[in-house]
């Protein structure tokens, strides 16, 4: 964080799930990896059945099952903990003109140095309207921001991940960043912005 500047958080992570999914990933992970273990074990006796351990072999193969279920075991353990770790770390922020997104890993683009912004859609769809909106209507899909600098790329969900879509003072404080890029589909990105904010407002 640069000194002196303000992080202004966006809401594109689990917020009123978030527990609740820790939760069921652990158990769930706790079954597969059970499950994992119990099956690496079967590979490991059908491998060992398949081949023989010899006496003049200069590898012992007693332990493969052992060592088959321990591999299957430990990778879904690792997986746990990578959703976990994900679930908990997702955020957004914007620091001035600065746009931070960090899932597992974190990256930054300068919004005033863009060198091309894009809106695409996703086939998730925003489960309602807009939280304390009226707005009424069929559910639209999940816009993903694309913006890319001299440095890198970010990708920014304009939903949380419990596909609510950003309230209208987030969206309009992403369109004021990005009015300072000078690159292809800067504009018409911030129009679309306002757009959709005035749009929540007014309901």
């Amino acid at each position: 964080m640069h000194p002196g500047m303000y992080r202004y958080h966006l809401s594109v992570g689990f917020h009123g799930t978030r527990a609740l999914r820790v939760v069921f990933v652990l158990v769930l992970g706790g079954m597969a990896t059970v499950a994992s273990g119990c099956l690496g074990f079967i590979v490991g006796m059908m491998l060992l059945w398949a081949i023989p351990d010899r006496p003049d072999s200069p590898i012992a193969l007693g332990h493969l099952p052992l060592v088959t279920a321990g591999v299957l075991a430990m990778s879904v353990v690792v997986y746990v903990a990578l959703v976990i770790a994900f679930g908990v770390r997702l955020a957004a922020w914007l620091e001035g003109t600065r746009l931070t997104v960090r899932g597992l890993r974190q990256r930054t683009v300068e919004l005033a140095d863009a060198r091309s912004v894009a809106l695409r859609q996703i086939n998730q769809k925003l489960v309602g309207p807009v939280r304390h909106s009226g707005i009424v209507g069929p559910a639209q899909p999940v816009s993903v921001l694309e913006v890319a600098d001299g440095n890198g790329r970010v990708r920014l969900r304009l939903a949380s991940r419990e596909a609510v879509q950003l309230p209208p003072e987030q969206l309009l404080a992403l369109a004021n960043a990005l009015s300072t890029a000078r690159c292809p589909g800067a504009v018409e990105v911030v129009a679309w912005l306002r757009g959709t904010a005035a749009l929540a407002q007014r309901g």
